[in-house]
Order: C-alpha cells, then structure tokens, then sequence
C-alpha cells in the first residue's frame, strides 16, 4: 500500500452488512467479524499506523476486531469521483 493510499485511506469511514457467514468483504478479499454478527451493520476504518482495518460495532461503536489491510489501492477504497 503506497503513501498516497494511506493518506487517502484514512479519511473515510465505511458501514458494511456482516454476511450470514460473518465476514464482510472489502475490495474483494474476506475478513472474519464473528458469525454473532451475522445480518448485522459495521462500522470500518483505517488505522494507518499499524496498516490495518477497525471493525466496530454500529450502534455502541466499539472496536471488535483489527484485522490487517489486505492488496488495497488507493482506488479500491475511495468513490471513484475522486480519480482524475
């Protein structure tokens, strides 16, 4: 993940649906959130200090699980308006 990604990368805050299986799914690669979860909204950032994603629970916002940032380019993670 280059610079310019993790400068852009920081700057949003996504909301995705835990999948009947538990996982959510960010640019086309899995990460685990726990099957209790399951059909449930999660909040997701960026922590550029240690590369890796903050999944935390919608309504209460705390943090369930780190997990690492995996093959993420600056245009995997921002809206595609923003690529000039």
């Amino acid at each position: 993940m280059t610079s310019t990604c993790r400068k852009e990368i920081i700057k949003y805050l996504w909301s995705y649906e835990v999948s009947k299986v538990g996982q959510v799914c960010i640019a086309n690669h899995g990460y685990s959130v726990g099957k209790t979860l399951a059909g449930r909204r999660v909040d997701i950032r960026f922590d550029p200090h240690d590369r890796r994603f903050v999944f935390c629970e919608g309504e209460s916002g705390q943090p369930i699980r780190r997990c690492p940032a995996k093959g993420l380019d600056v245009t995997t993670v921002t809206p595609a308006s923003t690529h000039r």
